[in-house]
């Protein structure tokens, strides 16, 4: 009867009226099917009630339901797109800290460090905020069927660096036009994010592979380890092969369930870890940064003493703004943190790890609440990367983890301001979307 009701031109009419009113198409097809639900209980009852015919009956149930305007308005109300503004409000205030912090490292005036902080700070957040409004409005699920292109476009970038990027500091992780400098190793633990999100969510739909078991872990293996380690390796992008390493493991473990795959990475990881260890003289820095934190010694505790030191220095409000501190070492990058505590004080520093944490906080609650599993890998793999960064760079600056390049995320200065506003972009419009998809549009997708 469902299908016959839906012909009627009384409920045909009503329906179109109710939907009219709701901008959001994708839960147009599920708001039929329950307004058709409720009006053929309506009918049947009014069938089995007395002596009505069914055209009468129809007539009835559909008075029954009210006014099909203004169900439409509550339904859009329901359904219409959202704005995580407590995370944008975090955001925009990390990003209003990174300015601060420019513009006080500028005014030390030490001209080892560089200059032009300010300009290439606003110039990488204008860039980002363009990103991230394009991104926020884009829908993301058109990402989904281009995820192993994804994946391939990210190796080949990686291979690319490797093979004609620039080098700084001895890793050749960058790519430069004209004044300004490109990261490419640490955008691409986003790229593969986003691409493994939408690769495991796949496969889901997919139903079981014809491969045998043991092929097709060697073949996740080779792709979700192997190959972005021998890459990553090229490029001297330990750290961000790091960071890749823990998001995949997390994707794997939340999203994919491959669990015998994550021990194939523990595995790939620990046969790295011997290698660099006892044969590559290459990273034999990474060795010895590790060796003097475990067994911490004047020489190799040096960055370590002199970030704490300068925190304890820092007083409660500070040494005053573009405090010169010689004794602390790349104060504009990894030691950002402890150079802001030393100049702006306790209660600045305080602040900055109540918003990290905040930050974290408000994407974890937005992950939790989103039911698409796509959109939802999507920002576990942002999350991972983004969390790695604040968790190690905090805990690194107070002498609780190795000194290593980590960056705060929004406020330290580079292209990776660009990269993590436009990743902020995407998780935005992820969460936007999450009342607008209905039942009927996510078990299309990998539900």
């Amino acid at each position: 009867m469902n299908r016959e009701l839906r012909q009627h031109p009384l409920v045909e009419q009503y329906l179109e009226s109710v939907c009219g009113k709701v901008k959001a198409k994708e839960v147009h097809e599920d708001i039929n099917l329950e307004m058709l639900s409720h009006l053929e209980e309506r009918v049947e009852d009014r069938l089995l009630a007395g002596d009505i015919s069914e055209e009468d009956a129809i007539a009835d149930a559909i008075k029954q339901m009210g006014d099909p305007e203004q169900i439409g308005k509550q339904l859009h109300e329901a359904h219409k797109p959202r704005m995580e503004w407590t995370l944008l409000g975090i955001c925009m205030l990390l990003i209003g800290i990174g300015l601060v912090a420019m513009l006080t490292v500028q005014a030390t005036g030490n001209e080892r460090l560089g200059n032009h902080f300010v300009e290439k700070k606003l110039l990488f957040v204008i860039m980002g905020l363009f990103a991230m409004v394009c991104l926020y409005f884009f829908d993301y699920r058109k990402l989904q069927k281009y995820s192993w292109h994804l994946y391939g476009f990210t190796i080949l970038l990686l291979a690319a660096t490797g093979q004609m990027g620039s080098a700084i500091n001895g890793a050749k992780q960058w790519i430069i036009i004209g004044s300004v400098t490109f990261n490419v190793a640490a955008a691409s633990p986003y790229l593969f994010m986003v691409a493994f999100a939408g690769i495991l969510t796949r496969e889901t739909t997919a139903g079981p592979s014809r491969l045998r078991p043991k092929l097709r872990l060697l073949q996740d293996t080779v792709l979700f380890f192997l190959l972005p380690t021998y890459f990553y390796l090229t490029t001297s992008s330990l750290l961000y092969y790091s960071i890749f390493c823990f998001g995949t493991f997390l994707m794997l473990i939340l999203i994919g369930k491959k669990y015998k795959v994550v021990l194939a990475g523990v595995g790939t990881l620990a046969a790295l870890a011997l290698w660099l260890v006892q044969g590559s003289h290459r990273y034999n820095y990474v060795w010895l940064r590790l060796k003097g934190f475990i067994f911490p010694n004047a020489d190799s505790h040096y960055y370590t003493d002199r970030s704490i030191e300068a925190i304890q220095d820092g007083g409660m409000w500070g040494q005053g703004f573009g405090a010169v501190n010689n004794r602390l070492p790349s104060y504009n990058s990894e030691m950002l943190y402890s150079y802001l505590v030393y100049s702006l004080g306790w209660v600045f520093g305080f602040i900055i790890v109540v918003l990290a944490f905040l930050f974290v906080a408000r994407i974890v609650r937005m992950a939790l609440k989103l039911k698409d599993r796509y959109a939802k890998g999507i920002i576990v793999g942002v999350l991972s990367i983004m969390g790695f960064h604040f968790i190690w760079n905090l805990l690194m600056c107070f002498g609780f983890m190795p000194v290593s390049s980590t960056s705060l995320p929004l406020i330290s200065w580079g292209s990776y301001t660009f990269i993590e506003l436009a990743a902020v972009g995407l998780m935005l419009g992820a969460n936007r979307r999450k009342d607008i998809l209905g039942q009927s549009a996510l078990s299309s997708q990998n539900i």
